[in-house]
């Protein structure tokens, strides 16, 4: 039997991670758009905490967490473009992304 591993980081060092990568980058306004659930909502503190520590004259626009396995986007895609959002940071997965 073969056996493999891997290895992903922790929802607290993906967020950072993110934050990182946008304190390095032009945007300055964030829509953040997750799961409904501790995944998503970790995610999001994490990603607003990097914020605040790598670019702190960042703004998040707005924020929403929608069901798992949504499928209808309509509604928070018209809040975000009326937010003037230049970044969606969102952590979603098959099927929800």
């Amino acid at each position: 039997m073969e056996f493999k591993q891997r290895k992903i980081g922790q929802v607290s060092q993906v967020g950072d991670t993110f934050a990182y990568y946008y304190s390095k980058q032009p945007e300055n306004k964030f829509y953040i758009l997750d799961q409904d659930y501790m995944f998503g909502h970790d995610l999001a503190e994490a990603f607003k905490a990097g914020l605040k520590k790598y670019k702190p004259d960042a703004q998040i626009v707005g924020e929403a967490y929608h069901p798992l396995f949504a499928y209808d986007y309509a509604p928070y895609l018209t809040k975000i473009k009326a937010s003037g959002a230049q970044v969606i940071f969102s952590g979603d997965w098959p099927p929800d992304s």
